[in-house]
């Protein structure tokens, strides 16, 4: 929840959570969740262009991941990539260019990846839960690969204006190397408080070094 006065200097979070819409029940393959998605993207955009009291637009931030670890675990990856683009088109660019267009806070969007899994901690032991035998790391990266390769080909193919406002921040190699951090006892994909704080300060430390340098070049 955001606490700052509407003339911090700090900027103002909002985080796109959505859970449960995009694997189907049998966890069989990864439904497409680009069209709820993109609403839900819309809306945030909207809401927090309206309450959040934020009058520079640099200082608008709205955080959002489209591929939870039961995405990452189940279906068929290469999907991912035309649906990630789905949102981008259908969202994210229409939202700039609508704030652009009324003269509107213009938020940063930033695509945070996901953390990675480590199955060896999970108990009683990987191998008596079939649901997740397939949540492997591997899988993580892969679909944490794709996402940068569609980032990137939004940066090369959407105009300056555009490009500045979406950043892609990447947890995954810090949370590798946080075998020894789970949040309890025989957890495989929860983290730590130790760990939450690092995730958070790679978070805020990227996004606040990104909105300098973007100040600087404008």
């Amino acid at each position: 929840k955001d606490t700052q006065q509407p003339n911090s200097t700090h900027p103002n979070y909002s985080c796109v959570t959505l859970k449960g819409i995009y694997a189907d029940e049998s966890h069989t393959r990864l439904q497409d969740f680009s069209i709820k998605y993109s609403e839900e993207i819309l809306n945030a955009t909207s809401l927090s262009a309206k309450g959040g009291g934020v009058q520079n637009e640099d200082k608008l931030v709205l955080v959002f991941n489209t591929q939870g670890l039961w995405e990452s675990a189940y279906g068929q990856l290469e999907l991912f990539r035309s649906m990630l683009d789905n949102v981008l088109t259908t969202s994210v660019v229409p939202s700039l260019l609508q704030r652009q267009q009324q003269n509107a806070s213009v938020p940063l969007f930033v695509f945070l990846t996901t953390t990675a899994v480590h199955p060896n901690n999970y108990k009683p032991g990987i191998y008596e839960d079939s649901r997740k035998w397939t949540m492997t790391q591997p899988r993580v990266h892969d679909i944490n690969l794709m996402s940068r390769e569609r980032i990137k080909a939004f940066h090369q193919h959407q105009p300056q204006q555009l490009r500045k406002h979406l950043l892609l921040v990447d947890v995954e190699g810090i949370s590798l190397l946080r075998e020894e951090d789970p949040m309890k006892h025989g957890d495989m994909r929860h983290y730590g408080n130790a760990t939450n704080e690092l995730l958070l300060t790679q978070l805020f430390c990227s996004i606040d070094k990104y909105i300098q340098n973007r100040s600087l070049l404008q």
